[in-house]
């Protein structure tokens, strides 16, 4: 019997610059190619660690968004998703309104209504359907924490109106996912970003 070998991103692999140094990676590759089984499981999405993990050459998947995604990174695409069915969902929306606490909602579904009762039922600052954390890049967009969470409102006018609360939604849709968006920017994209963001 193999051992499969699983190792964490932040704090381990990672150096402090958030990379895996030339030496890791080729220790590791060693291995691999020597028959060890390894891959990683972390907290990030896929665009948060995939060109960080280039340099590795796994064959087994990623567990990514603490065990939301099995991601095969050598073909980039997801192996396995879990899903959080209807009724567990309730208990959670019930849960985080009898506790008044949230700060972030990230919901993964292609289901418009369910978007929409999760939106309306849970009080949150900032979040997003179908991605995670590109609210927070998003300087027009107001974002400000909810409940004892919260230290006021932030990013652009916002800023001023920080005794109105403003609940902020992204809903990114999944047939089209431009890879302008991630790493690495290459000379091409930063240009395209620029002519995007005047």
């Amino acid at each position: 019997m193999k051992t499969l070998y699983i190792s964490d991103l932040d704090g381990t692999l990672f150096n402090k610059s958030k990379k895996i140094s030339i030496f890791t990676a080729d220790v590791i590759n060693k291995c691999i190619e020597e028959g060890m089984l390894f891959s990683v499981a972390t907290a990030r999405m896929p665009y948060g660690c995939d060109y960080r993990l280039k340099d590795i050459h796994m064959t087994i998947p990623g567990i990514l968004t603490n065990g939301v995604f099995l991601y095969d990174f050598k073909n980039e695409k997801y192996v396995s998703v879990e899903n959080i069915g209807a009724e567990v969902a309730k208990q959670v929306v019930k849960i985080f309104k009898d506790v008044k606490l949230s700060c972030f909602v990230y919901i993964f579904t292609q289901d418009k209504c369910a978007a929409k009762s999760v939106i309306e039922k849970i009080g949150f600052g900032g979040g997003c359907i179908n991605d995670t954390l590109i609210h927070l890049a998003t300087s027009e967009m107001p974002f400000g924490g909810f409940g004892e969470s919260g230290m006021g409102s932030y990013h652009g006018k916002t800023g001023f109106d920080t005794f109105t609360h403003y609940k902020s939604i992204v809903d990114k849709k999944t047939w089209i996912d431009l890879p302008i968006r991630y790493r690495p920017y290459q000379k091409w994209k930063k240009q395209l970003l620029h002519i995007f963001l005047k």
